[in-house]
């Protein structure tokens, strides 16, 4: 029994140095659990207790065990259970697509820039074709997620069975996660070359942040990732790591939006277009010293317009782009319009609109990836164009969001708005009629006023209902996509808001957005707010505009291009060497292909071209997980065909990519040539 003793309090000693050294986070929770212990302000729950050759937990409290079963036995029964099918405790981290001989042929027809599937389609088609789930399996388990750990015996079991190169290990009771760490040795799971990620006793913003930590590493294997649920009725759990996975940015950003937001700011300036400095505006009294009114498109708009159009002389308005039909209807106008939208998605609001000269004196701050036949519909000279994912202008700043009510959110503060109301910004459903926003909206969508409570790849990232902490209300139906921008609104908040920043007031029945205060309509005093010769503003809004921007590229900038250029043909170069390389077997050709993404963004020239770096990131966040489930199938028969198909397939996809970035950016310096030629 003492070697017992002695043997469990070794294996803590390692864990809790391992711990010290490498999750420091956890730690602390340990040592602070273990100080409320001895000084008497937490009563343990737990004892831990060896009976006939295994440890079981009791609760001191009921007398009940944790186990009351051979608790090692029960470890190796789950690692027994472990299969290597693609259907069984499994998530899907993947879109699935059905693409036929035809469909692959339309889709690579298309530019890289209008659709994810330009450059994958016939690397999808190939996965369904030869790793469909449905009837493959795979060789290895490279991810695995623990939701509950016990003891960790079964942790241990089940490494020692399938040596994942990844594990999550979930658990929010920290003094059963302490007595684990007698049993466990997480610190030789470790040394085995796992990575381990721990989400112990978190609360729901840690653990979003360790269930991304956990898909980021190694994300190459992130298409299918086992798990098991050790209480076997932790369903909320487990709906929430799938709630982030489908949440994942690349899923809902994916690489050729990026390579449109990247290379559209050329397109305005090839046109005319001023770009902002938005670094030189943030010190500028015009805007930050006056009471603003930010309209979203969320229902509570529609439900207050009567107050908006009552009293907009008294508020400097900026509206997003999609509820300008709303507007004009009810005759407000905007002093400011706000637009991020990239494609033809966005026309169905400006098309609306009966009288588009009725914002001739609204000035539109666009971002730079913003879809060109709608900024057109406004007058020219009002427009002007900010950068929003790339950096072209140097020192100008950027104002990189997902959506056009953050961006808006975002913009504001960083101009060191001193004071502004918030109205449609409710990223949340109408608590009526379970609308998406007001009713005038071109993509106006309802849901039913219930949690979504389904498990399954099925789950709608855009309409999966959930509830959140209302503004107004305890509670509000909102939906994941909804959750996920108020978390957005709170990460720039804190990056953002300064000093200057002294009320931000939400006037939405929607969901409580941290740091804004809850204020009704009928509770602003609007009557005491002076009325705003919007004339003026204009004018001088519109002036102050033109002093911060400019519609060219200098020398330097131009010169950073050319090297961008010539970096992209050092990358081709590396996919053409890549495809004469030969692979002895899928091993070795593994770890080529890993190798090969390395050099992809690794700079040839010493200054790593940071545009195209992310392009290619999301590339492979997008397909690797193919790719390596492919590989990773048992079922595949001819190996060497394998490998020459996949290197024609992802090899010339990759170079599609590249070889149309490197197009777009050589029209733009054939352009400024041609420029100045013209006006010798």
């Amino acid at each position: 029994m003492q070697d017992i003793e002695e043997q469990a309090l070794q294996t803590y000693n390692e864990n809790i140095l391992f711990l010290q050294i490498n999750h420091p986070s956890l730690f602390h929770k340990l040592t602070a659990l273990e100080n409320a212990i001895s000084n008497g302000y937490h009563q343990e729950r737990y004892s831990l207790e060896y009976k006939d050759g295994y440890f079981d937990v009791m609760d001191i409290e009921s007398k009940k065990w944790f186990y009351d079963t051979n608790s090692t036995a029960h470890a190796k029964e789950i690692a027994k259970s472990i299969n290597y099918n693609k259907k069984d405790n499994v998530y899907e981290t993947y879109l699935h697509f059905d693409i036929d001989d035809e469909n692959v042929a339309m889709h690579e027809g298309t530019s890289t820039e209008e659709s994810a599937l330009s450059a994958s389609a016939h690397l999808l088609h190939y996965s369904n074709k030869y790793a469909n789930h449905n009837n493959t399996s795979m060789k290895q388990i490279y991810k695995f997620i623990f939701i509950g750990t016990g003891l960790g015996l079964h942790i241990q079991a089940i490494h020692q069975r399938v040596q994942s190169s990844a594990y999550f290990i979930v658990e929010d009771d920290l003094e059963l996660f302490k007595l684990s760490l007698f049993v466990t040795n997480y610190s030789k799971i470790h040394a085995d070359g796992s990575e381990i990620i721990f989400s112990i006793f978190d609360d729901a913003n840690e653990f979003q942040q360790n269930s991304q930590k956990f898909l980021e590493t190694l994300f190459i294997y992130n298409h299918y990732i086992k798990f098991i649920n050790l209480s076997l009725n932790d369903e909320k759990k487990l709906k929430a790591i799938q709630e982030i996975i489908v949440s994942q940015g690349y899923l809902a950003f994916n690489f050729a939006a990026m390579t449109k937001s990247f290379l559209r700011p050329l397109d305005y300036l090839k046109c005319g277009y001023p770009i902002l400095n938005l670094n030189n505006l943030s010190n500028k009294q015009l805007i930050k010293n006056k009471p603003i009114l930010l309209l979203g498109a969320g229902p509570s708009l529609g439900r207050n317009i009567d107050w908006v159009k009552k009293n907009q002389d008294k508020f400097i308005i900026v509206s997003i782009s999609t509820i300008l039909y709303e507007l004009e209807k009810h005759n407000i106008k905007p002093d400011i319009i706000t637009h991020i939208h990239g494609d033809y998605q966005a026309l169905p609001h400006i098309q609306k609109v009966k009288d588009v000269s009725f914002f001739d004196k609204s000035v539109a701050i666009f971002a730079s990836m913003a879809f060109m036949k709608f900024t057109e519909y406004f007058k020219k000279e009002n427009v002007f164009i900010y950068e929003n994912n790339s950096s072209y202008k140097d020192n100008f700043g950027n104002l990189v969001t997902e959506n056009v009510g953050s961006s808006s959110y975002k913009l504001l503060l960083q101009l060191q708005v001193e004071e502004f109301y918030m109205l449609g910004i409710d990223f949340a459903l109408d608590q009526e009629t379970g609308a998406t926003h007001i009713e005038s909206h071109a993509h106006l969508k309802t849901a039913k006023l219930e949690e979504d409570e389904d498990l399954g790849g099925a789950l709608d990232y855009e309409m999966a209902v959930v509830k959140v902490p209302g503004n107004f209300l305890d509670k509000v139906y909102s939906t994941i996509l909804y959750r996920n921008q108020t978390f957005e609104l709170t990460k720039i908040y804190h990056s953002f808001a300064t000093m200057h920043t002294k009320k931000i007031y939400n006037l939405s029945n929607g969901a409580s957005i941290e740091n804004a205060l809850p204020l009704r309509v009928e509770d602003i005093e609007c009557s005491k707010f002076e009325v705003i010769d919007k004339d003026m503003f204009y004018d001088a809004l519109k002036s102050l505009l033109r002093e911060n921007s400019e519609d060219f590229l200098t020398e330097h900038e131009l010169h950073r291009i050319k090297i961008d250029i010539q970096e992209c043909d050092m990358k081709i170069d590396i996919l053409n060497e890549f495809k004469k390389k030969n692979h002895q077997d899928l091993n070795s050709y593994h770890g080529n292909v890993l190798r090969m993404f390395r050099a992809c963004f690794t700079s040839q020239k010493g200054v790593q071209n940071q545009d195209l770096s992310h392009i290619l990131t999301l590339y492979f966040q997008f397909t690797s997980g193919y790719i390596f489930d492919i590989i990773n199938t048992k079922e595949i028969k001819n190996p060497k065909k394998l490998m020459k198909d996949l290197n024609k397939l992802f090899t010339g996809q990759l170079t599609k990519i590249i070889t149309h970035y490197k197009n777009r950016l050589q029209e733009y310096i054939d352009f400024t040539n041609s420029n100045k030629s013209a006006h010798k």
